[in-house]
């Protein structure tokens, strides 16, 4: 083997724990999304934790700072009491991990329906620094059943 390939395998060798880590953090973050455990989802947040809406060439800053969090996801639980996040997969890359994420909830017409959004996790010192979400697409309806429902 080669001297680049020997320096390859080691970088690979050492980024591969990083990486888990990153992502048992991100699924730690929505298993908390999941339980309304907003308590636990701060504590994997930075003080400074950022919840961001990416819309074509904008990137609309929703929430910063876990004070903001917390009233958020307080009034969304309260808008949303069956709302619940599935991680479909996850990707890291560096510091980021992207996930594609499918949100379930039940409408007021008692009917189950779903969405997928991709996400991006930014981590910084171990903690979720930035969280950018892209625009859902609404998955394909059931038989019977609205695309707006």
């Amino acid at each position: 083997m080669t001297t680049t390939m020997l320096a390859l395998a080691l970088a690979m060798t050492l980024q591969a724990p990083a990486a888990e880590a990153a992502e048992r953090q991100v699924r730690a973050f929505v298993d908390a999304f999941n339980t309304r455990n907003i308590d636990g989802m701060l504590a994997l947040a930075s003080d400074a934790v950022q919840w961001l809406s990416v819309d074509g060439a904008k990137v609309g800053v929703e929430t910063e700072g876990k004070d903001a969090l917390r009233a958020s996801m307080t009034k969304y639980f309260q808008q949303c009491p069956s709302c619940k996040s599935d991680l479909v997969w996850l990707k890291t890359a560096g510091s980021r991990v992207t996930a594609l994420e499918r949100a379930n909830w039940t409408n007021r017409a008692g009917v189950a329906v779903s969405q997928t959004s991709l996400s991006v996790y930014e981590l910084k010192d171990g903690r979720i620094q930035r969280v950018y979400y892209f625009p859902a697409e609404r998955d394909t309806p059931r038989p019977g059943q609205s695309a707006r429902e």
